[in-house]
């Protein structure tokens, strides 16, 4: 698996262990749906513009500073944004065919979708991004997982390497759980 599908599953599966305990109902699919949509979008427009270099805290800076509205896209400063430059960044980053048709889907989500989903429903998107990722963007996580200095790799465990990760969930919390599954579906995924 590619480093970027791993990330997407660990994140996917970290979304879902937080998702759990919100209950279900009819609107449960545009939520997930929109949460989704925020990851897999940043990931690709990150992949895009950082290549093999795109983290975890790319990805969430993408997803907390697409524009909020259609206004916004429309006004001047908006050039002069860093999510326009990332934008711009992505597309000098397209590559292939497969490259043009992420990129156009990524720039539909973010500056069509997005903008006229309301405020509300906006709040709900940056707020799902910020609890599944933030907690591994903090100490002791962000030092292990996301570092450029750690000596972790997500590929490590598909290359056969016995990673050992202690992150007990009683003394970590909740942001340990993914970081635990994520490790055992690599195995699951290998065999």
């Amino acid at each position: 698996l590619s480093i970027r599908r791993q990330r997407q599953m660990c994140i996917r599966d970290r979304s879902e262990m937080v998702s759990r305990t919100d209950g279900g109902g009819d609107s449960a699919a545009f939520w997930k749906g929109l949460f989704n949509g925020a990851i897999e979008f940043a990931a690709t427009l990150g992949s895009l513009a950082y290549k093999d270099e795109v983290t975890l805290e790319n990805i969430h800076d993408i997803a907390m500073t697409c524009p909020a509205s259609l206004s916004q896209i429309q006004a001047e400063t908006f050039r002069e944004s860093s999510f326009f430059q990332l934008l711009q960044q992505a597309e000098a980053g397209i590559k292939t065919p497969g490259d043009q048709q992420a990129y156009k889907q990524a720039v539909a989500f973010f500056l069509q979708r997005v903008p006229t989903i309301g405020e509300k429903a906006r709040g709900a998107m940056t707020t799902s991004v910020a609890n599944v990722l933030s907690p591994l963007l903090r100490s002791p996580f962000y030092e292990t997982l996301c570092s450029p200095t750690s000596s972790f790799n997500p590929e490590m465990p598909l290359d056969g390497s016995c990673v050992v990760i202690d992150f007990p969930v009683l003394v970590w919390g909740d942001a340990a759980l993914p970081v635990s599954y994520t490790h055992l579906r690599a195995h699951e995924t290998e065999a």
